[in-house]
């Protein structure tokens, strides 16, 4: 959940009172707003915005500024509405569209910000402002350097002493491996820096541009192989611009691809402690801890900022805190921490309050979203949080129906998108769910998991490069998402294209994700060709410099004893998990990984048992435990604490679908009908793709004589997501039943010709 409010200005209304209205400025609050902003304090402008807003919402003028001080004020996913607004009246399109791009930019929503870059282009193709902020979205991105090289070439083209353009050229020539026009872009911008240094005429290069130039060098040389030389000249960048931005990113990706992703770490920590204000690092640092597995410091890390600065900058510091805690499904110590900023605000904005009014419907703590709720005069912003209380108590058609609503006034919500699409594909309309999932991901990817959620669907549905484009959209907004990496992994491999995973894995280089990606590729190698191809894998990886014994490393090692065990090699097994737990003995992952090694050694079940509990005391929502915990319960009958440990897996991790299934298996095994069918409708809710759960209840539906609309949809949605013999059977004998024998036929004639495409020779390219 990224922190989408601002605060009103304390100082600014205490003065009012203090001397009067008049004392304040212009009575005209637009041209108050001009003033404050023309002065640079946007965020004392946004009180007089708020003001002409509330009566007039569709200003252009107001709209423009008040997404303006929005972005200055670190806000940017806040300015979306405000700008779009603005940017629908012609004589602000333009400004509009840039502030758009760049707000984007700021929240890594690559492909919102060429979106609205390409826009502002599309009237003036030669803004130079414009070619130089998409030339860095395509940087930032590192997918199409050339794209970027373009639009440098062009700024250069009609301002040839463009220093930063000069410093990002370089950069993007270094990315297409034209190492020698690199060298002549480098000796060029050392020649303007030597200019402006001396005091010739010319723009005298800033920090930031410096800072560039610097880790350009530092690539420069690494391209040239001259390793060596490449790592002293970023350490000399990291000593000299320690808190710029590019030079932290840069060298972040640096030490990442060299397999140190200690130091890398060791970067971003020193620039927060050079500006432990600065909540972009603070938030970096957090989030980068919690990808590697160290939960307990990203938390310490983030409550470092709760004391710092002013109302505002607390704030903000703990609604950081809350995303933290909603990340790791915990809801309500993530509603304290909202609770918490809002205190520091003197009259929270209503994006604030829908918000956390979300999140207290997500707890489900209804009467207390509902009372919220009462308190806008808003008819969109109730109904937002009236729709998402339907969604959760299962009355998805009422959810829709509310939301529908919002639309006449609210089209581009992106939360109010996202449950539409949610409650459509409860409904079964699956081609419904795919254009809300589009349209939130339009109005801001970075706000829902809209993309990975749409790239499943896609998947599921046979539409492997809607899946890959939803996931580009998902990734621009969301870079830290393991699950994601793990599904595009496998994406990828499943298209059989050799070039494509390659393609892939040099970009996830650069990326923490590396040796995660590589624990997926080795359980997909050892699927294809076997646990020694893994194994083969993984030591290949080993020799290359990953350390297993590192906690950032658990999954490699993870993977690597699973397929050892497969070999029945249990003594590196052994060896291998106790390395790591000497190393670490206080990191829940290496218990439940020593759990595993024992488990497929078949040592006795308390043992076992020991290691898998002894990672669920260091980690209460270590999911991987708690599930094998439920399994091993389960084998031995203990069905009340399997589904005790099984249930506490799948709310740590919901997207995980292996326990909440399991789960629904075994109280299909006790025979209690009605218990089974509430585990399967929450399986099909949290993956309506789950094509076992929809037949679970079709059949049962069936079978006790009911053939209304609702089972003959689980029916098809049962065959449409591969539970295909079995689904086509229940889906024929309902039709059948309700006198569409029309219908019936039809289902046979499709599964028909699907069995002869499938047993049709493979045609060769020859013929």
């Amino acid at each position: 959940m990224p922190n989408r409010y601002c605060d009103l200005p304390v100082f600014a209304l205490t003065a009012c009172i203090a001397i009067g209205l008049l004392a304040c400025g212009p009575s005209d609050p637009l041209q108050q707003a001009r003033d404050l902003q023309a002065r640079g304090d946007f965020e004392a402008s946004l009180e007089p915005l708020r003001e002409i807003l509330a009566t007039a919402p569709d200003s252009p003028e107001a709209s423009f500024r008040y997404g303006v001080a929005l972005n200055r004020a670190g806000k940017p996913e806040l300015a979306v509405w405000s700008l779009r607004t603005a940017a629908a009246h012609d004589e602000w399109q333009l400004r509009a569209n840039m502030e758009l791009a760049s707000g984007a930019l700021q929240l890594g929503n690559y492909p919102s910000a060429l979106e609205a870059v390409d826009a502002l282009l599309g009237e003036d193709p030669d803004d130079v402002p414009g070619l130089m902020l998409r030339a860095e979205i395509h940087l930032r991105q590192k997918a199409q350097p050339e794209l970027a090289l373009a639009d440098l070439e062009r700024v250069l083209e009609l301002q040839p002493d463009h220093v930063s353009a000069r410093a990002s050229q370089a950069a993007a020539l270094i990315m297409l491996d034209r190492i020698d026009e690199a060298g002549e872009a480098i000796a060029t911008l050392e020649d303007q820096a030597l200019e402006a240094s001396q005091g010739a005429a010319g723009e005298a290069p800033s920090d930031a541009v410096l800072g560039r130039f610097c880790v350009t060098k530092a690539l420069f040389a690494n391209d040239r192989g001259e390793a060596e030389e490449a790592l002293t000249t970023l350490e000399g960048c990291i000593e000299r611009y320690p808190t710029e931005r590019v030079v932290v990113e840069e060298a972040i990706a640096f030490f990442d691809a060299r397999g140190q992703p200690e130091r890398a770490t060791e970067v971003l920590t020193a620039a927060l402690a050079a500006r432990p204000v600065t909540l972009h690092y603070r938030t970096g640092l957090a989030s980068r801890l919690r990808l590697l597995g160290d939960v307990p410091g990203a938390e310490k890390t983030l409550r470092g900022g709760l004391e710092l600065g002013g109302p505002r900058q607390r704030s903000s510091a703990w609604l950081a805190l809350a995303d933290h805690f909603i990340a790791m499904h915990e809801l309500d110590p993530a509603i304290e921490a909202f609770r918490q900023s809002l205190a520091l605000l003197p009259d929270p904005p209503v994006a604030a309050r829908l918000e956390y009014a979300d999140l207290l419907a997500r707890a489900k703590h209804y009467d207390e979203a509902l009372e919220i709720a009462k308190e806008f005069a808003n008819e969109g912003y109730r109904g937002l949080i009236e729709a998402r209380i339907h969604y959760d108590n299962d009355r998805p058609k009422e959810a829709l129906e509310r939301l529908e609503q919002v639309f006449t006034t609210w089209p581009n919500n992106p939360g109010a998108r996202y449950y539409a699409a949610r409650s459509a594909e409860q409904l079964g309309d699956f081609n419904r769910a795919i254009e809300e999932y589009r349209q939130s991901l339009r109005s801001g990817a970075h706000v829902t998991e809209a993309g990975l959620r749409l790239a499943k669907l896609h998947r599921a549905l046979g539409d492997v490069e809607g899946a890959f484009v939803a996931l580009g959209h998902h990734f621009g907004a969301h870079p830290d998402d393991r699950e994601a990496v793990a599904f595009l992994v496998r994406l990828t491999n499943g298209t059989g294209n050799p070039k494509r995973v390659q393609a892939l894995f040099q970009t996830l280089r650069t990326t923490p994700h590396h040796p995660f990606a590589l624990a997926i590729q080795a359980n997909v190698v050892a699927e294809q060709e076997g646990p020694a191809a893994a194994v083969a894998r993984i030591r290949a990886g080993e020799q290359a410099g990953f350390d297993l014994t590192a906690v950032d490393n658990a999954p490699l090692l993870r993977s690597l004893i699973r397929h050892l065990g497969a070999l029945g090699r249990h003594d590196e097994c052994a060896i291998a998990a106790a390395k790591a737990l000497e190393a670490h003995p206080e990191v829940a992952d290496f218990h439940e990984i020593q759990g595993i090694a024992l488990e497929l050694r078949e040592a006795p079940a308390e043992e076992v048992r020991a290691a898998y509990l002894r990672a669920v005391e260091l980690d209460s929502k270590h999911a991987r435990a708690l599930e094998a915990l439920g399994r091993a319960a389960a084998d031995e009958k203990k069905l009340d604490e399997a589904l005790g440990y099984l249930d506490r897996a799948t709310e740590a991790r919901p997207e995980r679908a292996s326990a909440a299934r399991r789960a629904a298996q075994l109280v299909d095994e006790l025979g209690t009908s009605e218990a089974a069918e509430r585990r399967w409708e929450g399986l099909l809710k949290e993956h309506p793709w789950e094509g076992r759960a929809a037949f679970e209840l079709a059949k049962r539906r069936h079978q006790r004589g009911d053939r209304g609309d609702r089972t003959v949809r689980l029916a098809h949605q049962a065959l449409r997501f591969g539970r295909s013999a079995e689904a086509a059977a229940v889906v024929t004998e309902l039709h059948e039943a309700r006198g569409e024998p029309e219908r019936a036929a039809e289902v046979r004639r499709l599964m028909a010709a699907a069995e002869a495409q499938r047993n049709a020779p493979a045609v060769t390219p020859e013929g």
